[in-house]
């Protein structure tokens, strides 16, 4: 068969991507259920920063390989009167690093972090001390209007239902697992981590975020 597709089709139309807009707010990010979390917020009188956590902790819990409270980040916020605040979310190194904690692979180039043993990127040596959950709830408190306990509700309900897993978070756990044993199934479910939220709310959490993994 030869010829433009669209020579074929019995019909004239113009395929043209267009900016999304909306009247009264808009929520993106990776994974539908995120969103829609923000959504909630804003349908609920919450601010942008208010759907924005509320997203955060979803993607948490639906997308825990690309957002996490053990993770690191920074937040970018322009206030209503224009002016612009940054939250420094960003994960650092943990107090019992010393300059040789790891060792350099032979013949790596100065300006090329390979250690032996992968240690930079596997075990225990290659989680640094996590930023999100503390500026996640430091913005919150600032530049929100909803409590902490609101905010985490979605993906509290999420954690504790369940959830359809996609098929991007199914090859994620399959190649993480080492065993290579089980099957995910049709849904995911963190029980346990619902109640742990549930029960720790705003006051738990955050006191834990400042104690927790400031060294091995």
């Amino acid at each position: 068969m030869t010829g433009h597709w669209r020579d074929r089709a019995a019909t004239n139309f113009q395929c043209q991507k267009r900016p999304a807009t909306g009247s009264r707010g808009m929520v993106v990010s990776n994974h539908p259920l995120a969103s829609n979390a923000g959504a909630e917020m804003l349908a609920a009188g919450g601010n942008a920063i208010d759907a924005a956590i509320a997203t955060l902790f979803t993607l948490t819990v639906v997308e825990p390989m690309m957002v996490g409270i053990i993770g690191g980040g920074m937040a970018h916020i322009r206030t209503s009167d224009g002016s612009h605040r940054f939250v420094d979310g960003q994960s650092t190194v943990p107090l019992a690093v010393r300059p040789d904690t790891y060792t350099s692979k032979p013949g790596s180039a100065h300006d090329v972090f390979d250690t032996t043993g992968d240690e930079n990127l596997n075990g225990p040596k290659a989680v640094a001390v996590p930023g999100s959950l503390k500026a996640w709830c430091e913005t919150l408190q600032r530049f929100g209007t909803m409590s902490l306990a609101d905010v985490m509700q979605p993906a509290i309900r999420h954690a504790s239902r369940g959830y359809a897993a996609t098929p991007y978070l199914h090859e994620c756990i399959s190649d993480s697992d080492a065993e290579g044993q089980g099957d995910l199934g049709d849904l995911s479910a963190q029980g346990n981590a619902a109640e742990s939220w549930r029960a720790r709310g705003a006051v738990g959490i955050c006191r834990d975020a400042a104690l927790h993994f400031t060294a091995w």
